[in-house]
């Protein structure tokens, strides 16, 4: 038996080998309910996070429409983002 996590559609700064997986800094964003939100400039921030509609179903399919990423309090539509949603 393996004890290796399978780690896929995910932000794993300094690497990760799986599908979907993402190598940058996160770039977290303090927000009214937390401090990991991700930073888009559509909400004001400096740069967007590769975070920001890159997972791996759509936000409906998964049931994460009315949870937001972004500091806008925006729902996710469209692609999932990455990150937790809140």
């Amino acid at each position: 038996m393996s004890s290796v996590p399978d780690i896929t559609h995910s932000l794993v700064q300094g690497g990760y080998s799986g599908t979907g997986n993402i190598d940058q800094d996160p770039i977290w964003m303090t927000g009214p309910e937390g401090n990991y939100y991700l930073s888009e400039t559509l909400c004001g921030q400096a740069s967007d996070i590769p975070c920001v509609k890159a997972g791996s179903a759509a936000a409906e399919s998964l049931g994460v429409v009315d949870r937001i990423t972004t500091t806008d309090h925006g729902p996710d539509t469209g692609m999932v983002d990455i990150g937790y949603h809140y």
